[in-house]
């Protein structure tokens, strides 16, 4: 299932003129009390599905990122990205202010590549809310909290 998304996803970005390179990366590390599971699930509302992740080549922090919704969105993306650093993969500091990346009028926001550069000798993770918010009068929001993987 991960393959076919990913594969899905190069084919859609393809289409869509955004130019996919390959890059060798680093090694992830599993942080046990910190990490989710790379997360691509069905939410129960305006969010249909999402998706986190990152690596780092040299000292430069990738993150690739998905919202996604069944019908266009008034505003869809993701609020509050913040990256994180830590020296045990227990404790963790902010290591940029949070921003926000988000689209309007579309149904899905991609993060392709997006680059942070960073310090080595550190644990990254990257954490965010998938955000999708609905047009109309009674326009409501909906909001799914995401943690990244770690590496290093």
């Amino acid at each position: 299932m991960k393959k076919m998304f990913s594969l899905l996803l190069t084919l859609v970005m393809l289409n869509c003129g955004i130019t996919v390179v390959p890059v060798v990366a680093e090694e992830t590390f599993d942080c046990e009390e910190t990490i989710a599971e790379e997360s691509i699930i069905t939410a129960s509302y305006l969010i249909s599905n999402y998706n986190l992740n990152i690596y780092k080549n040299g000292s430069i922090l990738y993150v690739n990122a998905l919202t996604g919704s069944n019908s266009t969105m008034k505003t869809i993306g993701f609020k509050d990205v913040t990256v994180e650093y830590s020296t045990n993969c227990s404790d963790w500091y902010e290591y940029r202010q949070p921003f926000d990346y988000t689209v309007s009028s579309a149904s899905s926001c991609y993060m392709t590549n997006y680059p942070i550069s960073v310090t080595n000798g550190y644990y990254y993770r990257v954490t965010l809310n998938h955000y999708a918010e609905a047009s109309g009068l009674f326009g409501s929001s909906q909001s799914v909290y995401n943690t990244s993987n770690v590496v290093s």
